[in-house]
């Protein structure tokens, strides 16, 4: 068995095939969610899939070949002949591949943005809990008056 193939076997430890895991997208851009992400990129990695070439392939043809295997299950593409399956596992590998890496970076940003803004606003709080009276009382009178 090929590892285009192994793709389309149940994995016991995820409970599904890493075709479909590879495609679910993720749910959130917390720490988890991006720590899975990567994890699908390093298998992906493992599979070598940023050395494979298909620049003769059209690019239009490429994400119809991806498109197709995105939308079809794992048993109807064991089905397919090697010929015609392996390059549908091919471009779909390809194609999960640039868009997990666009999808990594930009929840990384938006968890960047979320740490930020979380600490921008626990500064003001701080400052506001801090932050000396603008009146104080007067010695004398009892009044307030500014400093």
């Amino acid at each position: 068995m090929t590892q285009l193939d192994a793709l389309l076997v149940v994995d016991p430890a995820l409970g599904l095939c890493r075709h479909t895991w590879l495609h679910q997208p993720p749910t959130s851009s917390s720490a988890t969610s991006i720590q899975q992400t990567l994890g699908k990129l390093a298998y992906l990695d493992q599979l070598g899939v940023p050395g494979w070439q298909a620049d003769d392939l059209h690019p239009n043809r490429q994400k119809r070949l991806a498109h197709t295997a995105r939308n079809k299950t794992n048993q109807v593409l064991q089905r397919f002949a090697p010929a015609k399956r392996h390059p549908l596992l091919v471009a779909a590998c390809r194609e999960a591949y640039r868009d997990l890496t666009d999808v990594v970076l930009k929840m990384v940003d938006e968890h960047w943005e979320h740490a930020v803004a979380r600490a921008r606003r626990a500064l003001q709080d701080d400052q506001l809990a801090h932050a000396r009276p603008k009146t104080r009382p007067c010695a004398r009178s009892g009044r307030p008056s500014a400093w």
